[in-house]
This record gives structure tokens, C-alpha cells and sequence, in this order.
């Protein structure tokens, strides 16, 4: 609180008027600070007095008013909504966060985690991570080959006051349908611990290793030894989902087994 009066003042008093007009313990000058106040200080009520040689005034009443504080509003710049990850790829992440009472906060108070998440399931992968505005991390090429595998970015905001606010980011896998044919039709193979019998397809990461295996087997009657796949792979291999160039969400590509008699 700042007053200004003239005509030759000699003394100072401020006084609070709440539940009683007392005298406020250091009020005793043309300036009056308070160390701190809550919402609960709302409507407070102050008046300031002064005296000179000629008698005694009283000011109006001034009302403090008290703002409830507001959480603040964190933002991930990067990566934008929508974006989509591979397997191998560098992924940054930056965000900024304002806020009523505080004006744009400094890194210091943001704070990141990143999630991998799968159906019902989630594991953190990164973070907590506080103090920065900006960071990365790389998905693996050994990483999960689920094609519902997520990566959720939440930026943690917290204001002065210790109000917090979050905002978050999912990254969906970039994903190539695979198709798989046998030699003759039919035939038994497992991906990723997965059993299949061919023709048929799965959607699956670009950039991310598939484990890949098959073995002699009968049908019909019919012993069948394992002879090659098409990408010239053992009967139990590894292979990391190529990306087809002429298409950027669901891609395709074949791998044909071979089996001779």
C-alpha cells in the first residue's frame, strides 16, 4: 500500500481494520508491505491515518483484493499431434508453460516422463526428468514389436504457488502390413511367438526386429523340409520391418517360405 499526504505531516500511523481498528506493527510510514497474504485475506480492509500540527485524518478504506490462483498451461511444441515413430528414430520433445499469476515459467519448473504403453499396460522409459524445456530419446530397434505400442510425452507444469498442470503427446507406431506366403500353401510359422499358418498378414513397427522362425513339418501325409525364405534369412532369423518409399502409414511387404519335399 502506498498514500501520499501534504501540508507539513509529522507522524505516520496505517491501521487494519478487520475484526478490530488496531494499529498494525510497523505501519509507520508512507509505504506498507505485506511479507505475505492468502485467499483467505481476500476483502481485508486497511485505512491510514495521519497527523500534523493542525488535528488527525483518516483515509478511505482500501480492500485488498486476493486472485484464487489459477494452474498453470503447459504446451508440448514437439513433437506435433499426430506424429508417428519407427523403430531407431530419434525423437525430440520441447515445451513451454505460462501462467496467470507468474507470467512464462522457467524450465526449472517443468518436468517430463515418457511412457511406453500397450493396451491396458504401461512402463516408463524416461523420467521423471525436471528442469529442462527440451530433451530426446531414441526408440529402439529391439523395442516392442507390438503394433499397439504408444509412446506418451507429458510435460508437467508447476506454477509459484505449487499448482500443477499437465499436457501429453502420444506417438503411434509408423506401421507396415507384412505378408507372409509358403511354398507350398499352408504352412506353419511363428512371429514374434506368435503362431501363424500361411498366407496371412500382421501389421507390424517399421524399423523394429521381428523374430522370425519355421521348421520341417508334415502335411497330408507329407514331410516337408524347410528351404529358404525369400529374404534369404535361416529357418529362425531376425529381421527389422522395412518401410515401403510409396506409402507413409500402413505399408506393405511379402515373405515367402520355401519348402521342398
Amino acid at each position: 500500500f502506498f498514500f501520499q499526504a501534504e501540508d507539513g505531516i509529522r507522524d505516520y500511523k496505517v491501521t487494519g481494520v478487520q475484526t478490530c481498528a488496531l494499529p498494525i506493527f510497523g505501519g509507520d510510514g508512507p509505504i506498507y508491505r505485506i511479507p505475505t497474504v492468502a485467499e483467505t485475506d481476500n476483502n481485508a480492509q486497511f485505512t491510514v491515518s495521519v497527523v500534523n500540527d493542525l488535528g488527525y485524518a483518516e483515509s478511505d478504506v482500501a480492500f485488498l483484493r486476493v486472485a484464487a490462483n489459477t494452474p498453470p498451461r503447459p504446451k508440448i511444441i514437439t513433437p506435433a499431434r499426430g506424429s508417428a515413430y519407427q523403430g531407431g528414430q530419434t525423437i525430440v520433445f520441447s515445451g513451454s508453460a505460462t501462467d496467470d499469476q507468474d507470467g512464462n515459467l522457467p524450465a526449472s519448473a517443468l518436468s517430463w516422463n515418457i511412457e511406453l504403453r500397450r493396451r491396458q499396460l504401461s512402463a516408463t522409459v524416461l523420467g521423471p526428468i525436471s528442469g529442462v524445456s527440451s530433451g530426446q530419446f531414441t526408440a529402439p530397434e529391439q523395442g516392442d514389436p507390438s503394433d499397439q505400442a504408444i509412446y506418451r510425452i507429458t510435460l508437467t507444469a508447476t506454477d509459484s504457488a505449487g499448482a500443477t498442470a499437465i499436457d501429453s503427446v502420444d506417438l503411434n507406431p509408423n506401421l507396415v502390413r507384412l505378408y507372409f506366403e509358403s511354398q507350398p500353401p499352408g504352412m506353419a510359422f511363428s512371429i514374434n511367438g506368435v503362431a501363424l499358418t500361411a498366407p496371412t498378414w500382421i501389421a507390424a513397427i517399421v524399423g523394429v526386429e521381428n523374430a522370425l522362425s519355421t521348421q520341417d513339418q508334415s502335411k497330408s501325409g507329407v514331410l516337408y523340409r524347410f528351404s529358404n525364405w525369400s529374404d534369404g534369412g535361416a529357418a529362425a532369423h531376425r529381421f527389422a520391418t522395412p518401410a515401403d518409399r510409396k506409402s507413409t502409414r500402413l505399408n506393405s511387404s511379402h515373405l515367402v517360405i520355401s519348402y521342398a519335399v
